[in-house]
């Protein structure tokens, strides 16, 4: 999962790129306009059912009932087909409402395609639970990756000779193209479901009702009010900016390069963390459901500390060539300015991400939905109050506190149903000094190597120098028995 999530993350990293050449920041911040429409529709079609179907259907596999969990995954699908009908007919018939809404006549197509992309997104989300709960992870990763490329491939083809210097078609080709890859993964992953399991079991459905509803329920709840507050983030965004003194077209450019610039560059650390997050759900549902307490304090514990290991360096890497990557990638200097102070933010979300996993699938969904609905509701707040006053300083202040506020309590929640070491606050810690030290002085070893040789060749010289620098430091702190993540004394 972790190979196919880096091959997805880097082609949508290049993609981002050419998008952000090719239709400027002002396209990206009208897509960004359009997005969380989609991303509040899916919240509710294809967030909490797909968890929900995940625990349902590993449950079923523990007990070796493989016909059981067919039948929960029918009960799934079922479920998923009333939701996007439904949300199908909303969405397209209020398109022009949605756009009056949004303050951008040139949203409407977009909206309108994005009506049939939520109406098929739904159910390849519960295909890839079932494959998931079943430990079949090779057809998912597959089906993401081909995905990703064919919406790629579609999208540029149809903006170089269709859409070029035309925004609102642009915008509108870009939505086509969610809408295309989620079709193609529809199409392999039914028939792979198929071929490997015989499909569906349509007999005695009605008693899954119950049990996928009340995990569905607070999950969806919390996402789509997560989703739904930071799209009205998003909408405010340029409202507040222009209170602060920016025009429409300047607020609509920070706001493209914040979501299709910088975000982005954060979710790049994700392909560990969403993999990780996918496997814990079966896993601890499993072990809880046996009683096999040691065997999840193990896991967590595990999963906490890579997760440290991984995110510290790739964040601060951001951090540290923040201007480089500004420069040479985007070609747009305010990417430098936002992407220092938002990757500390991001380091926080990464954990809260593993950690909400845990408490969802440890039957705690209805905490972890009042967690994240309590944090995107005290961003939203801040981000109105902060913004007219500080401009887009007030919403990085914002997006920082609010993942702290979301992080403490979770993470409180999660160690009291799964204990764990005492130390492990400080262990999590230990990569952070490496990291800061190793790849500042990279960026240092950058500034001189650019006069000399080729800018990106000078990054890729100065960020291998950093992360070796970084791997040879926590060798030693592993290897040195007093301090090290694995010590004896400590465990």
């Amino acid at each position: 999962m972790t190979s196919a999530n880096i091959i997805t993350r880097f082609t949508g990293f290049l993609y981002r790129i050419f998008l952000s050449r090719f239709i400027g920041a002002e396209g990206l911040g009208l897509f960004a306009l359009v997005s969380p429409v989609y991303s509040v529709c899916c919240a509710i079609v294809a967030s909490g059912l797909p968890v929900a179907a995940m625990k349902g259907i590993s449950e079923h596999l523990a007990k070796k009932d493989r016909e059981g969990a067919k039948s929960f995954t029918f009960a799934s699908l079922i479920s998923v087909l009333i939701i996007s009908f439904f949300l199908f007919i909303i969405l397209f018939f209020s398109s022009p409402l949605l756009t009056a809404l949004l303050g951008d006549e040139r949203a409407l197509p977009s909206l309108r395609i994005l009506a049939f992309a939520v109406l098929i997104t739904g159910f390849e989300n519960i295909y890839k639970s079932a494959f998931y709960a079943d430990g079949i992870v090779k057809v998912p990763a597959f089906t993401e990756i081909a995905e990703q490329l064919f919406r790629i491939v579609t999208v540029i083809f149809l903006i170089i000779y269709f859409a070029k210097d035309n925004i609102t078609l642009s915008s509108a080709v870009l939505t086509f193209g969610i809408f295309a890859g989620e079709g193609l993964s529809l199409i392999i992953l039914f028939f792979s479901y198929r071929r490997i399991t015989g499909g569906t079991k349509v007999q005695s459905v009605r008693k899954h009702f119950s049990p996928l509803l009340d995990t569905a329920v607070p999950v969806t709840a919390s996402k789509t009010a997560e989703t739904f507050l930071a799209s009205a983030s998003n909408v405010l965004i340029p409202a507040m900016l222009t209170m602060y003194g920016f025009s429409r077209n300047e607020a609509t450019e920070i706001l493209g390069v914040i979501s299709g610039m910088v975000m982005p560059l954060l979710f790049l650390p994700s392909v560990f963390t969403n993999a990780v997050s996918v496997n814990l759900v079966p896993f601890i549902s499993a072990n809880l459901a046996a009683g096999n307490m040691s065997a999840l304090r193990r896991k967590v514990y595990k999963v906490l500390t890579v997760t440290a290991l991984f995110s510290f360096p790739a964040f601060i890497f951001l951090s540290s060539f923040s201007k480089a990557i500004a420069e040479h990638i985007f070609s747009d200097s305010r990417v430098a300015l936002f992407l220092p102070f938002m990757s500390f933010g991001a380091i926080l979300a990464t954990f809260r991400h593993i950690l909400t996993s845990i408490l969802n699938a440890a039957s705690m969904a209805k905490k972890a939905s009042f967690y994240s609905f309590a944090g995107n509701a005290l961003q939203l707040l801040l981000t109105v109050i902060l913004i007219p006053f500080f401009g887009i300083s007030g919403y990085i202040a914002s997006y920082i506190l609010s993942n702290i506020f979301l992080l403490i309590p979770t993470a409180i929640s999660v160690f009291s149903v799964i204990p764990c070491d005492k130390h492990l606050p400080g262990k999590l810690l230990l990569p952070a000094l490496p990291a800061v030290s190793s790849f500042y002085t990279a960026s240092h070893i950058y500034t001189a190597l650019s006069h000399s040789l080729h800018p990106l060749i000078a990054v890729g010289c100065s960020a291998f120098s950093g992360l070796f620098l970084y791997l040879l430091i926590m060798f030693f702190c592993l290897k040195n028995k007093k301090i090290i993540f694995f010590s004896k004394r400590l465990d």
